[in-house]
């Protein structure tokens, strides 16, 4: 019966079943009736010497279901994988002080013994669970004010799943929600440094089991439940899932400022398109110039190269790129050019015949000899200030000597 999921789940609701006709399981029951039904079973099963003080055996079903209407007998897990007839279950009951963050353990019987049964980790095997339906409130006509308010079904299985630009939350409603008897839903949620729940947002419609929380912190965890809700009620909580953030994004791959001539800059980059990237942005500082960096232009994902041609000759330019997504901007990669005087298109009248190297000092033996960045000026006789006339040149060690 619990295979048929008449609620979404492993339930079965006992006041649905209880008059249905079984075969009579066993000569060895108390009962001689030819129509036999389930709560001719669950009557002839209860121990005669208890200790409810009843009047006898056979009240005990009639009291239970007029107390608790909802009760039923569910199998929560691994139901489909359950073989009857090699397999004793565990019986065990939610009891009234059951709450799903603090309880850690709950009673369960087999073989007449009570044993602890984990409330927290799932079992490996079937568990018999007694308790109360939350799933089988049926529709309310909204048209009539005099019906007394109803508790909207609960959602189920909430899942998080980290997106693009944040968390997006998903859940479950029985097959029979609609917009007569749920309205909406309500997100709680709480970061891990928080701890009290606030309600983020409400999703109008009966129908609409998804949100997407894109007010989140780069990799902060988040713990989040879900209420449906329906002429002023709230269902109870869904289940509770953490959900972490996603990161910053990456930075670019490679970046490079190159000095094409006299008055152009070629900056190329390398996205990294493993991830979402919704733009590239190019920022520059010129030393003596600006104070900071200057934003220069924000470029696609499929954009890896700009020329920059406002430059100015002599000074030290240093480019700053970020990848950016919504949750923030990627670490930044650098690199710099010093603007030359001449044209560097043209050919240098400079010609560096030799470097000589002899002092360990400037880099330590461990790193091997010193590579060295070229700056060549120029100083005339007549005293004038010395210049910049290139730099960061590209030289080709062709032979290993302290030369």
């Amino acid at each position: 019966e619990a295979l048929i999921m008449f609620d979404g789940d492993y339930d079965i609701l006992i006041k649905k079943v209880i008059d249905r006709k079984i075969t009579t399981p066993s000569s060895l029951l108390k009962s001689n009736k030819t129509i036999y039904t389930v709560k001719d079973l669950l009557e002839d099963s209860y121990p005669v010497n208890n200790s409810l003080g009843l009047k006898s055996t056979s009240d005990i079903i009639d009291i239970l279901t007029m107390k608790y209407p909802d009760l039923q007998i569910a199998i929560p897990v691994h139901a489909e994988d359950w073989d009857e007839t090699s397999y004793i279950p565990v019986v065990a009951f939610i009891p009234a002080e059951y709450d799903d963050l603090t309880t850690k353990t709950v009673t369960g019987y087999i073989n007449g013994n009570a044993i602890p049964v984990d409330a927290v980790n799932e079992p490996t095997k079937p568990v018999i669970v007694i308790g109360q339906n939350e799933r089988s409130v049926l529709p309310i006509d909204p048209g009539d004010p005099t019906d007394p308010p109803t508790i909207p079904e609960t959602p189920t299985n909430l899942t998080g799943i980290q997106t693009e630009t944040g968390i997006r939350l998903t859940w479950v409603m029985p097959p029979f929600t609609d917009p007569l008897n749920t309205s909406g839903y309500d997100i709680y949620r709480k970061s891990v440094n928080e701890t009290t729940f606030t309600k983020i947002r409400t999703v109008a419609g009966a129908y609409n089991r998804a949100y997407d929380d894109n007010n989140i912190e780069a990799s902060r965890s988040y713990t989040y439940y879900v209420m449906s809700n329906f002429r002023g009620e709230n269902s109870y909580p869904s289940n509770y899932i953490s959900v972490t953030a996603p990161n910053f994004p990456k930075p670019v791959l490679a970046f490079d400022a190159i000095q094409n001539s006299l008055n152009e800059i070629e900056l190329r980059w390398q996205n990294d398109h493993s991830q979402y990237i919704l733009e590239t942005k190019l920022s520059k500082h010129v030393i003596g110039v600006t104070n900071d960096y200057q934003l220069i232009n924000t470029f696609t994902p499929n954009q890896q190269d700009y020329f920059d041609r406002n430059v100015v000759a002599g000074k030290k330019v240093i480019y700053k790129i970020n990848h950016v997504t919504s949750i923030g901007e990627s670490n930044a990669k650098y690199d710099f050019v010093q603007v030359p005087f001449r044209d560097i298109s043209q050919k240098s009248p400079v010609y560096i015949k030799q470097i000589k190297f002899s002092d360990w000092r400037i880099e330590g033996w461990l790193a091997g000899k010193p590579e060295f960045y070229i700056t060549v000026t120029n100083v005339d006789a007549g005293g004038k200030t010395p210049f910049t006339v290139q730099n960061q040149m590209n030289l080709e060690f062709n032979s290993r000597s302290s030369t």
